[in-house]
Protein backbone atom coordinates (compact mmCIF):
# COMPACT_ATOMS: atom_id res chain seq x y z
CA UNK A 1 0.00 0.00 0.00
CA UNK A 2 1.25 3.82 -0.86
CA UNK A 3 2.41 5.74 1.93
CA UNK A 4 1.02 8.57 2.09
CA UNK A 5 4.07 11.28 2.39
CA UNK A 6 4.33 15.43 3.06
CA UNK A 7 7.79 16.76 2.34
CA UNK A 8 8.75 20.24 3.79
CA UNK A 9 11.43 21.67 2.15
CA UNK A 10 13.89 24.97 2.06
CA UNK A 11 14.27 24.40 -1.70
CA UNK A 12 15.36 27.77 -3.40
CA UNK A 13 16.07 29.06 -6.95
CA UNK A 14 18.82 30.21 -7.37
CA UNK A 15 19.94 26.93 -4.48
CA UNK A 16 21.28 27.73 -0.89
CA UNK A 17 22.05 24.62 -1.09
CA UNK A 18 21.29 21.85 -4.01
CA UNK A 19 20.67 19.10 -2.36
CA UNK A 20 17.16 19.82 -1.67
CA UNK A 21 17.13 19.16 -5.47
CA UNK A 22 18.63 15.63 -4.66
CA UNK A 23 16.07 15.12 -2.13
CA UNK A 24 13.00 16.27 -4.07
CA UNK A 25 13.66 13.76 -6.85
CA UNK A 26 13.85 10.80 -4.30
CA UNK A 27 10.27 11.62 -2.87
CA UNK A 28 9.44 12.15 -6.83
CA UNK A 29 10.93 8.81 -7.68
CA UNK A 30 9.61 6.98 -4.50
CA UNK A 31 6.22 8.28 -5.48
CA UNK A 32 6.53 6.88 -9.46
CA UNK A 33 7.96 3.49 -8.16
CA UNK A 34 4.27 3.05 -6.39
CA UNK A 35 6.10 3.42 -2.88
CA UNK A 36 4.60 6.57 -1.36
CA UNK A 37 1.33 9.24 -2.37
CA UNK A 38 3.01 12.40 -2.22
CA UNK A 39 0.29 14.56 -1.39
CA UNK A 40 2.44 17.89 -1.03
CA UNK A 41 5.25 20.08 -1.37
CA UNK A 42 5.89 22.80 0.95
CA UNK A 43 9.07 25.40 1.09
CA UNK A 44 10.15 27.62 3.23
CA UNK A 45 9.89 31.10 2.91
CA UNK A 46 13.49 32.50 1.87
CA UNK A 47 15.68 33.37 4.65
CA UNK A 48 18.05 35.77 2.46
CA UNK A 49 18.15 35.24 -1.34
CA UNK A 50 16.65 33.19 -4.05
CA UNK A 51 12.91 32.25 -4.19
CA UNK A 52 10.93 29.16 -3.61
CA UNK A 53 12.24 26.65 -6.40
CA UNK A 54 8.53 25.98 -7.55
CA UNK A 55 10.36 25.27 -11.03
CA UNK A 56 11.68 23.03 -9.53
CA UNK A 57 8.12 20.92 -8.58
CA UNK A 58 6.82 21.69 -11.76
CA UNK A 59 9.51 20.28 -13.80
CA UNK A 60 9.56 16.88 -11.57
CA UNK A 61 5.79 16.68 -12.14
CA UNK A 62 6.48 16.75 -15.83
CA UNK A 63 9.22 14.49 -15.94
CA UNK A 64 7.05 11.97 -13.44
CA UNK A 65 3.41 12.87 -14.79
CA UNK A 66 2.62 13.60 -11.32
CA UNK A 67 0.38 16.49 -10.08
CA UNK A 68 1.48 17.43 -7.00
CA UNK A 69 0.44 20.40 -5.13
CA UNK A 70 2.99 23.01 -3.35
CA UNK A 71 2.87 25.31 -0.68
CA UNK A 72 5.11 28.46 0.40
CA UNK A 73 5.47 28.79 4.26
CA UNK A 74 5.24 31.61 6.69
CA UNK A 75 7.83 34.47 6.69
CA UNK A 76 7.69 34.99 10.69
CA UNK A 77 9.57 32.91 13.18
CA UNK A 78 7.77 31.20 15.67
CA UNK A 79 8.75 33.49 19.31
CA UNK A 80 8.29 30.85 21.22
CA UNK A 81 7.70 26.83 21.50
CA UNK A 82 4.20 27.52 22.17
CA UNK A 83 3.98 30.59 19.81
CA UNK A 84 0.73 29.95 17.72
CA UNK A 85 1.06 33.49 16.01
CA UNK A 86 -2.57 34.48 16.93
CA UNK A 87 -2.40 37.97 14.98
CA UNK A 88 -1.28 35.97 11.72
CA UNK A 89 -2.79 36.69 8.54
CA UNK A 90 -4.21 33.74 6.36
CA UNK A 91 -1.36 33.89 4.00
CA UNK A 92 1.34 33.78 6.89
CA UNK A 93 -0.30 30.06 7.77
CA UNK A 94 -1.49 29.25 4.52
CA UNK A 95 1.01 26.49 4.59
CA UNK A 96 0.60 25.37 8.27
CA UNK A 97 -3.08 25.42 7.12
CA UNK A 98 -2.45 23.18 3.92
CA UNK A 99 -0.68 20.66 6.10
CA UNK A 100 -3.78 20.55 8.66
CA UNK A 101 -6.48 19.99 5.74
CA UNK A 102 -3.98 17.20 3.84
CA UNK A 103 -3.74 15.18 7.54
CA UNK A 104 -8.20 15.67 7.76
CA UNK A 105 -8.50 14.27 4.18
CA UNK A 106 -5.66 12.05 4.20
CA UNK A 107 -7.86 8.15 4.74
CA UNK A 108 -4.38 7.13 5.94
CA UNK A 109 -2.47 8.68 8.55
CA UNK A 110 0.53 10.86 6.92
CA UNK A 111 4.53 10.75 6.93
CA UNK A 112 5.99 14.27 6.96
CA UNK A 113 9.35 14.72 5.93
CA UNK A 114 11.26 17.96 7.56
CA UNK A 115 14.27 19.25 6.07
CA UNK A 116 13.96 22.66 6.48
CA UNK A 117 12.98 24.93 8.66
CA UNK A 118 10.68 23.88 11.31
CA UNK A 119 8.21 26.36 11.78
CA UNK A 120 5.19 25.77 9.67
CA UNK A 121 4.79 21.80 11.00
CA UNK A 122 5.14 23.26 14.41
CA UNK A 123 2.78 25.62 14.24
CA UNK A 124 0.33 23.39 12.13
CA UNK A 125 0.57 21.03 15.09
CA UNK A 126 0.25 23.55 17.52
CA UNK A 127 -2.92 24.70 15.95
CA UNK A 128 -4.46 20.93 16.08
CA UNK A 129 -2.46 18.60 18.34
CA UNK A 130 -5.16 16.12 18.49
CA UNK A 131 -5.19 16.09 14.87
CA UNK A 132 -1.31 15.11 14.70
CA UNK A 133 -2.25 12.58 17.40
CA UNK A 134 -4.32 10.48 15.14
CA UNK A 135 -3.35 11.40 11.49
CA UNK A 136 0.17 12.27 11.42
CA UNK A 137 1.78 8.47 11.03
CA UNK A 138 5.30 9.73 11.38
CA UNK A 139 7.29 12.98 11.28
CA UNK A 140 11.08 12.55 9.88
CA UNK A 141 13.06 15.23 11.44
CA UNK A 142 16.16 16.28 9.44
CA UNK A 143 17.97 18.66 11.70
CA UNK A 144 20.26 19.26 14.89
CA UNK A 145 23.15 17.62 16.15
CA UNK A 146 23.17 14.24 17.31
CA UNK A 147 26.20 13.82 19.48
CA UNK A 148 26.37 12.20 23.09
CA UNK A 149 28.32 15.02 24.04
CA UNK A 150 26.42 17.37 25.47
CA UNK A 151 29.21 20.04 24.60
CA UNK A 152 29.05 19.12 21.36
CA UNK A 153 25.58 18.86 20.99
CA UNK A 154 24.52 22.81 22.24
CA UNK A 155 26.63 23.53 18.90
CA UNK A 156 23.35 24.18 17.07
CA UNK A 157 23.48 23.02 13.45
CA UNK A 158 21.89 25.17 10.62
CA UNK A 159 18.23 24.02 10.38
CA UNK A 160 18.23 24.59 14.45
CA UNK A 161 19.20 27.95 14.50
CA UNK A 162 17.14 28.95 11.19
CA UNK A 163 14.35 28.81 14.51
CA UNK A 164 15.00 27.19 17.33
CA UNK A 165 11.45 27.79 19.38
CA UNK A 166 9.79 25.97 16.34
CA UNK A 167 12.90 23.06 16.71
CA UNK A 168 12.15 22.70 20.09
CA UNK A 169 8.32 22.33 19.01
CA UNK A 170 8.22 19.36 17.16
CA UNK A 171 9.61 17.13 20.34
CA UNK A 172 6.87 18.42 22.43
CA UNK A 173 3.83 16.97 19.55
CA UNK A 174 2.15 14.04 20.17
CA UNK A 175 2.98 11.65 16.87
CA UNK A 176 6.11 9.82 16.13
CA UNK A 177 9.13 11.87 15.69
CA UNK A 178 12.40 10.30 13.45
CA UNK A 179 14.90 12.08 14.38
CA UNK A 180 17.66 12.29 12.25
CA UNK A 181 20.18 14.85 13.16
CA UNK A 182 22.47 16.01 10.36
CA UNK A 183 25.45 16.14 11.97
CA UNK A 184 27.19 13.95 14.93
CA UNK A 185 29.58 17.06 15.34
CA UNK A 186 29.04 19.92 13.34
CA UNK A 187 31.58 20.68 10.44
CA UNK A 188 31.84 24.18 9.63
CA UNK A 189 34.00 23.06 6.79
CA UNK A 190 33.27 20.80 3.61
CA UNK A 191 36.94 19.02 4.73
CA UNK A 192 35.46 18.55 8.09
CA UNK A 193 32.58 16.32 6.96
CA UNK A 194 32.65 13.13 7.31
CA UNK A 195 30.13 10.11 8.16
CA UNK A 196 29.89 9.33 12.02
CA UNK A 197 27.88 7.42 13.77
CA UNK A 198 25.25 10.03 15.15
CA UNK A 199 24.40 11.92 12.21
CA UNK A 200 23.05 11.25 8.51
CA UNK A 201 25.72 12.83 6.30
CA UNK A 202 27.05 11.00 3.63
CA UNK A 203 28.58 12.68 0.39
CA UNK A 204 29.92 11.81 -3.22
CA UNK A 205 31.30 13.05 -6.33
CA UNK A 206 28.04 14.06 -8.37
CA UNK A 207 29.15 12.28 -11.33
CA UNK A 208 28.94 8.95 -9.59
CA UNK A 209 24.92 9.48 -10.06
CA UNK A 210 24.79 12.15 -12.63
CA UNK A 211 26.27 10.39 -14.98
CA UNK A 212 23.68 7.67 -15.25
CA UNK A 213 20.88 9.74 -15.12
CA UNK A 214 18.33 9.83 -18.51
CA UNK A 215 19.14 13.25 -20.34
CA UNK A 216 16.04 14.97 -18.60
CA UNK A 217 16.70 13.97 -15.42
CA UNK A 218 20.55 15.20 -16.12
CA UNK A 219 18.77 18.36 -17.41
CA UNK A 220 16.54 18.99 -14.09
CA UNK A 221 19.99 18.76 -11.76
CA UNK A 222 21.85 21.56 -14.10
CA UNK A 223 19.68 23.96 -14.46
CA UNK A 224 19.79 24.18 -10.72
CA UNK A 225 22.91 23.42 -9.77
CA UNK A 226 23.97 26.44 -12.68
CA UNK A 227 21.23 28.96 -11.30
CA UNK A 228 19.98 28.92 -14.75
CA UNK A 229 18.23 32.24 -15.54
CA UNK A 230 16.36 30.62 -18.24
CA UNK A 231 12.80 30.99 -17.44
CA UNK A 232 11.83 27.83 -19.86
CA UNK A 233 11.52 25.57 -17.32
CA UNK A 234 10.07 22.87 -19.27
CA UNK A 235 11.83 23.22 -22.53
CA UNK A 236 15.07 23.38 -21.05
CA UNK A 237 14.17 19.52 -19.61
CA UNK A 238 14.03 18.50 -23.09
CA UNK A 239 17.18 20.40 -24.92
CA UNK A 240 20.09 18.30 -26.00
CA UNK A 241 22.80 17.85 -22.70
CA UNK A 242 25.05 20.43 -22.07
CA UNK A 243 28.22 17.98 -22.27
CA UNK A 244 30.46 20.96 -20.14
CA UNK A 245 28.09 21.67 -17.65
CA UNK A 246 27.73 17.79 -16.88
CA UNK A 247 31.76 17.32 -16.55
CA UNK A 248 31.80 21.03 -14.57
CA UNK A 249 28.75 19.78 -11.96
CA UNK A 250 30.08 16.11 -12.36
CA UNK A 251 33.44 17.02 -10.84
CA UNK A 252 31.34 18.68 -8.19
CA UNK A 253 31.50 16.74 -4.52
CA UNK A 254 27.20 17.06 -3.12
CA UNK A 255 26.80 16.53 0.71
CA UNK A 256 23.79 14.61 1.30
CA UNK A 257 21.61 14.24 5.02
CA UNK A 258 18.03 13.12 4.54
CA UNK A 259 17.59 10.14 1.70
CA UNK A 260 17.65 7.68 4.93
CA UNK A 261 14.34 9.09 6.33
CA UNK A 262 12.53 9.10 2.95
CA UNK A 263 13.65 5.63 2.64
CA UNK A 264 12.80 4.33 6.26
CA UNK A 265 9.27 6.47 5.56
CA UNK A 266 8.27 4.92 2.52
CA UNK A 267 9.15 0.98 4.65
CA UNK A 268 13.09 0.46 3.12
CA UNK A 269 16.40 0.34 4.39
CA UNK A 270 19.43 -0.08 2.76
CA UNK A 271 21.82 -3.19 3.04
CA UNK A 272 26.17 -2.91 2.59
CA UNK A 273 25.32 -3.53 -0.58
CA UNK A 274 23.25 -0.39 -1.40
CA UNK A 275 20.46 -2.47 -2.20
CA UNK A 276 17.07 -1.10 -1.14
CA UNK A 277 15.49 -3.74 1.04
CA UNK A 278 11.91 -3.94 2.76
CA UNK A 279 12.28 -3.15 6.50
CA UNK A 280 10.36 -6.54 7.72
CA UNK A 281 13.57 -8.38 6.04
CA UNK A 282 16.56 -6.21 6.15
CA UNK A 283 18.12 -7.90 9.55
CA UNK A 284 20.89 -6.61 10.73
CA UNK A 285 22.24 -6.11 7.36
CA UNK A 286 21.42 -2.29 7.09
CA UNK A 287 23.37 0.03 7.12
CA UNK A 288 21.43 2.29 9.56
CA UNK A 289 18.94 1.77 12.16
CA UNK A 290 16.47 3.81 14.04
CA UNK A 291 16.95 3.53 17.89
CA UNK A 292 14.02 4.00 20.58
CA UNK A 293 15.12 7.19 22.50
CA UNK A 294 14.16 9.38 25.14
CA UNK A 295 15.27 12.93 23.93
CA UNK A 296 14.48 16.45 25.55
CA UNK A 297 15.07 19.42 23.55
CA UNK A 298 15.13 23.26 25.35
CA UNK A 299 13.83 26.58 24.50
CA UNK A 300 17.32 27.44 22.55
CA UNK A 301 17.26 24.39 20.63
CA UNK A 302 19.96 22.02 22.23
CA UNK A 303 18.88 18.56 22.65
CA UNK A 304 19.67 15.82 25.56
CA UNK A 305 18.63 12.63 24.75
CA UNK A 306 19.49 8.56 25.85
CA UNK A 307 18.22 5.15 24.31
CA UNK A 308 15.46 3.92 25.95
CA UNK A 309 14.09 0.93 24.51
CA UNK A 310 10.85 1.31 26.10
CA UNK A 311 10.19 4.41 23.85
CA UNK A 312 7.90 3.99 21.10
CA UNK A 313 7.05 7.10 20.19
CA UNK A 314 10.94 9.24 19.79
CA UNK A 315 13.85 7.15 17.25
CA UNK A 316 16.99 8.55 17.00
CA UNK A 317 19.01 7.59 13.41
CA UNK A 318 22.06 5.65 13.98
CA UNK A 319 24.85 4.44 11.23
CA UNK A 320 25.52 1.20 12.35
CA UNK A 321 28.16 0.42 9.65
CA UNK A 322 30.28 3.32 9.41
CA UNK A 323 32.49 1.59 6.60
CA UNK A 324 29.66 0.97 4.16
CA UNK A 325 27.22 3.99 5.03
CA UNK A 326 27.90 6.03 2.47
CA UNK A 327 28.66 4.00 -0.60
CA UNK A 328 25.65 2.21 0.11
CA UNK A 329 23.49 5.27 0.01
CA UNK A 330 25.35 6.59 -2.80
CA UNK A 331 24.34 3.11 -4.66
CA UNK A 332 21.00 3.71 -3.18
CA UNK A 333 19.88 6.81 -4.61
CA UNK A 334 21.65 6.27 -8.08
CA UNK A 335 19.24 3.18 -8.27
CA UNK A 336 16.20 4.81 -7.05
CA UNK A 337 16.83 7.72 -9.39
CA UNK A 338 17.53 6.03 -12.85
CA UNK A 339 14.56 4.95 -13.40
CA UNK A 340 13.22 8.68 -13.46
CA UNK A 341 12.76 9.41 -17.28
CA UNK A 342 10.30 11.40 -19.53
CA UNK A 343 10.87 12.04 -24.06
CA UNK A 344 8.20 13.70 -26.09
CA UNK A 345 7.82 13.70 -29.28
CA UNK A 346 7.00 17.84 -30.21
CA UNK A 347 4.60 17.87 -33.08
CA UNK A 348 4.08 21.69 -32.43
CA UNK A 349 1.32 23.34 -34.63
CA UNK A 350 3.59 26.97 -36.54
CA UNK A 351 2.29 29.71 -37.90
CA UNK A 352 2.42 29.65 -41.46
CA UNK A 353 3.49 33.01 -42.24
CA UNK A 354 3.95 33.22 -46.61
CA UNK A 355 7.59 34.14 -47.77
CA UNK A 356 6.23 37.06 -48.60
CA UNK A 357 5.76 38.65 -45.51
CA UNK A 358 9.10 37.56 -44.21
CA UNK A 359 10.78 39.47 -47.45
CA UNK A 360 8.90 42.51 -45.90
CA UNK A 361 11.27 41.96 -42.95
CA UNK A 362 14.19 43.23 -45.25
CA UNK A 363 15.06 46.79 -45.34
CA UNK A 364 16.00 47.69 -48.72
CA UNK A 365 18.90 49.33 -49.60
CA UNK A 366 20.46 48.55 -46.39
CA UNK A 367 23.47 46.29 -47.83
CA UNK A 368 26.50 47.71 -46.68
CA UNK A 369 30.73 46.71 -46.90
CA UNK A 370 32.46 46.58 -44.00
CA UNK A 371 36.10 45.58 -43.82
CA UNK A 372 35.54 42.26 -43.34
CA UNK A 373 32.36 41.36 -45.05
CA UNK A 374 28.54 43.44 -45.47
CA UNK A 375 26.15 44.39 -43.17
CA UNK A 376 22.15 44.52 -43.54
CA UNK A 377 19.07 45.59 -41.39
CA UNK A 378 16.16 43.39 -40.80
CA UNK A 379 12.89 45.42 -39.42
CA UNK A 380 10.22 43.70 -37.78
CA UNK A 381 6.74 44.75 -38.29
CA UNK A 382 5.04 41.09 -37.58
CA UNK A 383 4.58 40.47 -34.35
CA UNK A 384 7.60 40.40 -31.17
CA UNK A 385 10.08 38.04 -31.62
CA UNK A 386 12.22 35.39 -30.38
CA UNK A 387 15.29 33.99 -32.34
CA UNK A 388 16.40 30.88 -31.28
CA UNK A 389 18.90 30.16 -33.69
CA UNK A 390 20.63 31.91 -36.66
CA UNK A 391 20.88 28.58 -39.27
CA UNK A 392 22.64 30.33 -41.96
CA UNK A 393 22.75 33.56 -44.30
CA UNK A 394 23.96 32.99 -48.25
CA UNK A 395 25.80 35.87 -49.96
CA UNK A 396 25.37 35.06 -53.72
CA UNK A 397 25.09 31.14 -53.16
CA UNK A 398 28.15 30.56 -50.57
CA UNK A 399 26.54 29.81 -47.23
CA UNK A 400 28.07 31.57 -44.07
CA UNK A 401 27.47 29.63 -40.89
CA UNK A 402 26.33 31.17 -37.45
CA UNK A 403 29.83 31.56 -36.31
CA UNK A 404 30.57 34.10 -39.42
CA UNK A 405 27.19 35.99 -38.25
CA UNK A 406 26.65 38.51 -35.45
CA UNK A 407 23.41 40.23 -35.06
CA UNK A 408 22.60 43.31 -33.08
CA UNK A 409 19.88 45.60 -31.85
CA UNK A 410 18.98 48.01 -29.28
CA UNK A 411 22.70 48.38 -28.69
CA UNK A 412 22.81 44.86 -27.84
CA UNK A 413 25.32 42.99 -30.40
CA UNK A 414 25.79 38.88 -30.17
CA UNK A 415 27.25 36.58 -32.21
CA UNK A 416 25.11 34.07 -33.68
CA UNK A 417 26.67 30.64 -32.62
CA UNK A 418 25.92 32.48 -28.78
CA UNK A 419 21.85 32.48 -29.88
CA UNK A 420 19.76 29.58 -28.71
CA UNK A 421 16.64 28.60 -27.12
CA UNK A 422 18.41 28.73 -23.37
CA UNK A 423 19.70 32.89 -24.81
CA UNK A 424 17.49 33.87 -27.40
CA UNK A 425 17.65 36.87 -29.46
CA UNK A 426 14.98 39.10 -28.67
CA UNK A 427 13.64 41.55 -31.22
CA UNK A 428 10.39 43.89 -30.36
CA UNK A 429 7.48 44.84 -32.73
CA UNK A 430 9.13 48.09 -35.13
CA UNK A 431 12.72 47.22 -33.54
CA UNK A 432 15.52 46.95 -36.44
CA UNK A 433 18.53 44.15 -36.00
CA UNK A 434 21.63 44.62 -37.52
CA UNK A 435 23.09 41.50 -39.35
CA UNK A 436 26.74 41.34 -40.09
CA UNK A 437 28.53 38.64 -41.83
CA UNK A 438 32.31 37.84 -42.14
CA UNK A 439 32.30 37.21 -46.05
CA UNK A 440 34.54 39.72 -47.52
CA UNK A 441 33.02 42.96 -48.85
CA UNK A 442 31.55 42.65 -52.48
CA UNK A 443 30.98 44.18 -55.45
CA UNK A 444 28.94 46.88 -56.14
CA UNK A 445 25.77 45.80 -57.67
CA UNK A 446 22.87 43.19 -57.36
CA UNK A 447 23.71 40.31 -54.98
CA UNK A 448 20.97 37.75 -53.39
CA UNK A 449 21.40 37.22 -49.90
CA UNK A 450 19.30 34.00 -48.53
CA UNK A 451 18.55 34.91 -44.90
CA UNK A 452 17.94 31.47 -42.21
CA UNK A 453 16.93 31.40 -38.51
CA UNK A 454 14.56 30.02 -36.10
CA UNK A 455 11.60 31.65 -34.19
CA UNK A 456 9.58 30.81 -31.55
CA UNK A 457 6.10 30.80 -32.86
CA UNK A 458 6.94 30.18 -36.37
CA UNK A 459 9.59 28.06 -36.41
CA UNK A 460 12.21 27.66 -39.31
CA UNK A 461 12.69 31.44 -41.28
CA UNK A 462 14.19 31.18 -44.60
CA UNK A 463 14.09 33.60 -47.42
CA UNK A 464 15.67 35.34 -50.16
CA UNK A 465 16.23 38.80 -51.46
CA UNK A 466 17.95 40.86 -53.97
CA UNK A 467 19.80 44.39 -52.94
CA UNK A 468 22.08 46.43 -54.50
CA UNK A 469 25.74 47.42 -53.20
CA UNK A 470 26.10 51.25 -54.40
Amino acid sequence: MKRPVFHQTDIFHPHADPDDHWDLACNYALASRGDISLLGVMIDYPPWTGDPAVGAVAQMNFITGLTVPFVVGTPQPMMSRTDVQPGADLSSHAAANALLNTLRQSPEPVVINIVGSCRDIALAGLKDPGLFSKKCAAIYLNAGTGSPDPEKSAVLEYNVQRNPSSYAAIFDLPCPVYWMPCWDEVAWTVQERKVMEWGTHYKFQQSEILSHLSPVMQNYFLFALDRSTNQNWLRCLLDPVNPDLLEKYGALERSMWSTAGFLHGAGYSVDRNGNIVPLERIGKDGVFAFEPVSVTCDDAGVTQWRIDRSSNKRFKFHVVDLHNYQPAMVTAMRSLLIPLTRSVVQQEDKMEVPVEVYRGLYVKNSLKNMPDGIQFMLKNNILDAAVNSVNSISVDGVAFTPDCIALKSGGVERPGNAVNPANPFLLALDAEALFKVKSGPVSTGEHRLVISFTAELVGKVEFDVIDTMS
